[in-house]
């Protein structure tokens, strides 16, 4: 009825309630113990049952330190505007594309209505690999699957408009 772009509306109270809801969203231990809150550390400790490693070998000197965390930062950041210009890319340029194709825009809009009712259990999965796994091998995992998904979305338009394709 309001066609594809509505569901961009959707994601607008998403992001207005998760801003409403960062006063409960804990800080990391790290960010707690490099800030000296000791006090916030021991709490959020016995929270959630954390276990303190053994120390590691501080650097050498606070450059290194401070050099890692600033490549760290511009790994993520640049991981986190590619991952969005290819969300938002593939999402604007679908519609398009599956008309010019000749498939109707209630096909392309399915598709992205489908997309967004399959994105609630995959970030419950991550969500899950966080918390179970770590955020370094979750982020790596969610970039390998996103260029699984773009080589994908790169296969020839006969191969993508297959009979199995079609029915959608």
């Amino acid at each position: 009825m309001f066609g594809w772009r509505s569901l961009w509306l959707q994601g607008f109270p998403t992001g207005l309630l998760l801003l409403a809801m960062v006063r409960w969203i804990p800080e990391s231990p790290r960010f707690l113990m490099e800030r000296g809150m000791d006090a916030e550390l021991a709490d959020m400790a016995r929270r959630f049952g954390i276990v303190r490693r053994a120390p590691q070998a501080p650097p050498k000197d606070a450059g290194s330190a401070v050099a890692h965390h600033r490549e760290l930062t511009i790994a993520l950041v640049i991981t986190a505007l590619s991952w969005s210009f290819v969300n938002f890319g593939l999402l604007l340029w679908l519609p398009s594309d599956l008309q010019d194709r000749g498939f109707s825009a209630e096909i392309a809009s399915g598709i992205i209505a489908s997309s967004a009712l399959v994105a609630l259990p995959t970030i419950m999965v991550a969500a899950f690999l966080y918390s179970r796994w770590s955020s370094k091998r979750t982020l790596i995992g969610t970039v390998l699957l996103t260029l699984a998904g773009l080589a994908g979305a790169l296969l020839p338009a006969p191969t993508l408009a297959s009979h199995h394709c079609s029915s959608l």
